[in-house]
């Protein structure tokens, strides 16, 4: 809600189940020069490595993986906590917490452009991936 209202600047990644929108950014359907194809590539990437990451903190957070049973503030703790135990892990080189999860991403977040979802998606592409 809040990337919706513009209060925080950035994007959210969705799949082709979702529509275009300012704040989701989602695949070309069907990309029309190498720019399109390089951000479909980049924001399917980064998307896959999100869900990598979410399936690597569920498997060290078992209360992550079977379900957070507590109010949406609590549960937000609860969240916040077991990424900054995981990012604890990487700072100390914790080899269980880097077993499944190798970026390799083009960062394509934090990029906040123009107005209507189709011009911010463009602009970025042309400022990004040509």
């Amino acid at each position: 809600m809040r990337l919706e209202n513009r209060e925080l600047n950035g994007h959210l990644l969705g799949d082709n189940g979702y529509p275009n929108l300012p704040h989701l950014l989602t695949p070309i359907l069907y990309p029309g020069n190498r720019g399109e194809q390089r951000y479909n590539i980049s924001q399917k990437t980064t998307r896959n490595t999100v869900k990598r990451l979410f399936g690597v903190s569920k498997r060290r957070f078992l209360a992550l993986h079977y379900g957070i049973r507590f109010s949406p503030r609590r549960s937000a703790t609860v969240i916040t906590a077991a990424c900054v135990l995981y990012n604890y892990g990487v700072d100390l080189h914790d080899v269980g917490v880097l077993d499944d999860f190798i970026p390799n991403i083009i960062p394509i977040l934090n990029l906040w452009i123009g107005n209507a979802a189709e011009a911010e998606r463009q602009a970025l592409i042309q400022n990004h991936f040509m």
